[in-house]
């Protein structure tokens, strides 16, 4: 089965993998299920606030330890010790390009 099979397969994401455990919503970004570029970003509302005020953002993938069906699991810090954490399809700028895009209009 190819990665983009899996991501298919993946379907909605459910509840409890897109809320808190408070309720509060942590799945900010999906573009969707059916494309092949699937990228999945969680943050929560008060670390995208501070990560939109922050001076310094500090970011890091991992290709070795991410889920088959993703190519990369992409990170963000800040300073204050918040880390938001996406999982995106490939190494392409148009998906980086879309990660950040989806990160700003929600801060």
């Amino acid at each position: 089965m190819t990665r983009n099979e899996y991501i298919f397969d993946l379907g909605s994401i459910p509840e409890e993998f897109s809320t808190t455990t408070s309720g509060e919503p942590f799945l900010i970004y999906d573009n969707g299920v059916n494309n092949p570029n699937r990228i999945l970003a969680y943050s929560i509302v008060d670390s995208l606030k501070r990560l939109a005020r922050a001076e310094t953002i500090y970011m890091d993938g991992t290709f070795k330890t991410s889920p088959r069906i993703f190519t990369q699991i992409f990170c963000m810090r800040i300073p204050f010790k918040d880390t938001y954490l996406y999982a995106l399809p490939n190494k392409t700028r148009v998906v980086y390009e879309e990660l950040f895009q989806a990160v700003v209009d929600k801060c």
